[in-house]
């Protein structure tokens, strides 16, 4: 196959932030991407500053500054040879507007909420349906975020490509481990921003019902919550209400050297992800991290986890409101060993499968730079 020499991409996105899903699936893909064609030029247009070398962090989320800045935006588009806006709203509007009359391959991928959310905006609609139907090619992470914007635009062609992982990264330190994780030994681990949609609510009471059978059992729960949060005063609460105080462990702001720690020494992961008003899980990256580090997954049906897990083959999935058969799946597990063993080496197959490097060629694919 014959590379294009001399080529310019740029990528729009919120932020290249290893401490958000959609941070780390840019951070990753622009990297991976770079690493594997380094005489190519690339420019990252983004929300939120992080200090990476490629960014620019001139795409304010205030609509004002915004409009202000959107001819600076257009140069810099204008000197690419290719678009690719990570997230339809606002990203893949910004990118469609900015290429009109450019003649550059536009390339959009629908990642969850922002994919999918302003499709029902009784204004901002509008703006994003003409943006998917302006696209060279529309991508999703998933079938589900797929299929949630066909709902609204049945005759858009999209084409799923689901993020990697780097299986390396998640290579077990048995060596290594700080006291503060062997001392909660053995526990269930949730990985992900503390708020409603992510579904603590529902895995709390269920871990409280399999303590019932597996008394020893701990919960560690990774997630920054945003400040002054309700949800956050209301997990307490009921962490109070169904005595677990000395059972729960909230970590925040943490790196991904002691976070990798608590995936390899975690008995299983799960994270009960929920719908709320269209704010979705696209697809879910900790289900690969988790698998990474040979752990079994539990989630949730009817989001892009389902695409994320193999179910009854490294996992479950389940109703995501259904608090027994959250518990029901954590037992069945735990108490099988030889159901445990077969989901954990399932898991470490599936996530040597989906490597970032082949997610990288589709993507290849897609832009049309490799013949």
């Amino acid at each position: 196959m014959e590379k294009r020499i001399g080529m310019k991409i740029c990528y729009l996105t919120y932020s290249l932030d290893l401490d958000r899903g959609a941070g780390k699936f840019s951070k990753t893909l622009i990297d991976t991407f770079h690493q594997m064609n380094p005489e190519w030029d690339i420019v990252v247009l983004t929300t939120k500053k992080t200090g990476d070398l490629n960014e620019k962090p001139i795409i304010y989320a205030n609509k004002y500054k915004l409009l202000l800045n959107f001819i600076k935006i257009r140069s810099i588009i204008k000197e690419c040879d290719l678009v690719h806006a990570l997230d339809g709203f606002p990203y893949g509007v910004i990118a469609a507007l900015a290429t009109m009359g450019l003649k550059k391959r536009l390339i959009i991928t629908g990642l969850g909420t922002g994919a999918i959310r302003t499709l029902y905006h009784p204004i901002y609609s509008k703006l994003l349906k003409w943006a998917y139907q302006r696209a060279d090619i529309v991508t999703t992470i998933s079938r589900y975020t797929a299929g949630e914007i066909n709902k609204k635009i049945p005759q858009l062609k999209i084409e799923v490509i689901p993020p990697g992982v780097n299986f390396d990264d998640f290579k077990k330190e048995p060596d290594n481990v700080p006291e503060e994780i062997l001392e909660k030994k053995p526990y269930l681990l949730t990985v992900g921003t503390i708020k409603k949609r992510k579904g603590h609510h529902i895995s709390l009471p269920a871990f409280a019902q399999a303590l019932k059978k597996i008394p020893e059992l701990n919960y560690i729960i990774i997630g920054n919550p945003a400040p002054g949060s309700k949800y956050f005063l209301e997990l307490k609460e009921t962490i109070q209400r169904l005595k677990i105080e000395d059972k729960v462990f909230i970590f925040s702001n943490i790196d991904q050297v002691f976070l990798r720690q608590l995936y390899n020494n975690a008995e299983l992961f799960f994270l009960m992800s929920q719908n709320i008003e269209q704010d979705v899980e696209g697809f879910g990256l900790v289900f690969l991290e988790a698998a990474s580090s040979a752990l079994p997954v539990i989630g949730s049906r009817h989001c892009g986890a389902e695409d994320a897990i193999l179910d009854k083959e490294n996992g479950f999935l389940v109703e995501p409101d259904d608090i027994a058969a959250v518990s029901a799946a954590i037992v069945k597990i735990l108490s099988d060993q030889d159901l445990k063993i077969k989901f954990s080496e399932r898991s470490v197959a599936f996530a040597k499968s989906m490597n970032w490097f082949s997610r990288v060629r589709d993507y290849l694919k897609v832009y049309n730079l490799h013949r």
